[in-house]
C-alpha cells in the first residue's frame, strides 16, 4: 500500500504541474514510458517467474529515460515551420480492441541489398512487438511486401485477431485491395500475403506517409545490418527509443516537400 501511495502522489504532482503544450507532451510521454516499463516488469514476475531487484529496474528506467529525454529535447513540439499549405502527419493508435502493424522496406544502394521491418502497437499506442529482417538481393517493392507478410505472420503468432496493416507504399497496398497481375514478379508474394490475411477476424489496409511510419522504418533499416537474420523484439530495444518518442508523441509532423 505504501508503494501505491507513493506512485499516486508522484502522478498527482507531475500531472498538475502547469506546463507549455510541448513540455506537457514530453512529460506525459515520460510518465507513460515509466508506467509501461513497471507494468512489463510486473508481468514478467507474475507470468514468467522473472526475478530482478528494484535497483535493476530503476537503472533500466533511468538509462532509457536519458535517451528519451535527449530525443525530446531535439524535437520542438510547440512550433511547426510556416509553409504554404503544409501537409501535417501524425501516427494514430488503432481503435479499442485493435492492434496496428506498421511495416516498411529499406534498400541499400551501397550493398544492393534490402530489408524489411515492422512494429506492432495496441490501442493505447503501447509497444507490443517488432521485427527486423535482412532480405538480401531484392527490389524495394519486394521489401515492402515482405514487410507486410512478416508483419501479418508476427501478428498472428502473438494471437492478434483485429489488425490494421499500415504501410507507406501506395503500390503495395493497391496490390492488396485491387489485386496483382499474374504476370507481375510479385504475384506469388502478394498471394501469400492475402492468404495470411485470411487468418484474422478483421483486417484493414491503411496508407500513411513516411513521416507517420518512422518507427517501422527504424526497424527496417536495422535489418540491413543483420546479414541473413530475422530478429523479433518483445520489448523496445535501445536503438528504437528515440524514434519511439518522436513517433508516439501524438504531435503533428510537417511532411517534407
Amino acid at each position: 500500500m505504501a508503494h501505491k501511495s507513493i506512485v499516486r502522489t508522484w502522478l498527482q504532482a507531475a500531472l498538475h504541474n502547469p506546463l507549455s503544450h510541448g513540455d506537457s507532451l514530453r512529460r506525459d510521454l515520460c510518465i507513460r514510458f515509466i508506467l509501461e516499463t513497471i507494468w512489463r516488469h510486473r508481468n514478467a514476475i507474475v507470468f514468467n517467474q522473472f526475478r530482478a531487484s528494484i535497483e535493476t529496474l530503476k537503472m533500466q528506467i533511468c538509462s532509457q529515460l536519458r535517451i528519451a529525454i535527449k530525443a525530446l529535447k531535439v524535437r520542438n513540439f510547440d512550433q511547426i515551420n510556416s509553409h504554404l499549405n503544409p501537409i501535417l502527419v501524425r501516427w494514430n493508435p488503432p481503435p479499442l480492441g485493435w492492434a496496428k502493424v506498421n511495416t516498411d522496406g529499406s534498400f541499400s544502394p551501397a550493398t544492393l541489398s534490402a530489408a524489411c521491418g515492422g512494429v506492432i502497437h495496441d490501442h493505447w499506442g503501447l509497444f507490443l512487438f517488432a521485427f527486423s529482417n535482412f532480405l538480401g538481393n531484392c527490389s524495394i517493392m519486394e521489401a515492402e511486401l515482405w514487410g507486410i507478410l512478416r508483419g501479418l505472420n508476427t501478428a498472428s503468432q502473438i494471437g492478434l485477431k483485429q489488425v490494421i496493416i499500415e504501410d507507406d507504399s501506395v503500390i503495395a497496398l493497391q496490390f492488396m485491395e485491387k489485386g496483382c497481375p499474374t504476370s507481375h514478379l510479385a504475384f506469388e508474394l502478394v498471394h501469400r500475403i492475402l492468404q495470411a490475411a485470411m487468418l484474422f477476424d478483421n483486417l484493414v489496409w491503411s496508407h500513411t506517409f513516411r513521416e507517420g511510419n518512422s518507427l517501422a522504418n527504424c526497424f527496417s533499416k536495422k535489418g540491413l545490418q543483420m546479414n541473413g537474420i530475422f530478429r523479433s523484439f518483445g520489448s523496445l530495444p535501445d536503438f528504437a527509443i528515440m524514434p519511439f518518442f518522436f513517433y508516439c508523441s501524438g504531435s503533428l509532423i510537417q511532411r517534407d516537400p
